[in-house]
């Protein structure tokens, strides 16, 4: 199985709050659980937390933290076709809530 996190990944992430000031955010990841339909949208990464922050679908979608550790207890795939998406303004949402 291929890891969640690999050093290419954590190279190109942006440290936590990186994004904030920005009109335009780029989201880095997709995680997947086929059984569950969840998913998490990566824009940033704290390596000493292992924590992560982006948009969570869970079938009540919102931005929120969530860590590696949750990912794999929830048994996550990485997309590894995902390509890193800019967006703009209020486009944020388009990624999950229009796949």
């Amino acid at each position: 199985m291929l890891p969640l996190l690999d050093a290419d990944l954590k190279q190109i992430l942006p440290k936590l709050y990186e994004q904030d000031d920005f009109e335009v955010r780029t989201i880095y990841a997709r995680f997947y659980t086929p059984s569950s339909n969840c998913e998490w949208f990566v824009f940033e990464y704290s390596s000493l937390q292992k924590l992560f922050f982006g948009i969570i679908d869970d079938g009540d979608q919102r931005w929120g933290y969530f860590t590696q550790e949750e990912l794999e207890l929830n048994e996550a795939i990485r997309d590894y076709e995902f390509k890193p998406e800019i967006l703009k303004g209020c486009d944020y949402e388009r990624v999950a809530w229009n796949r």
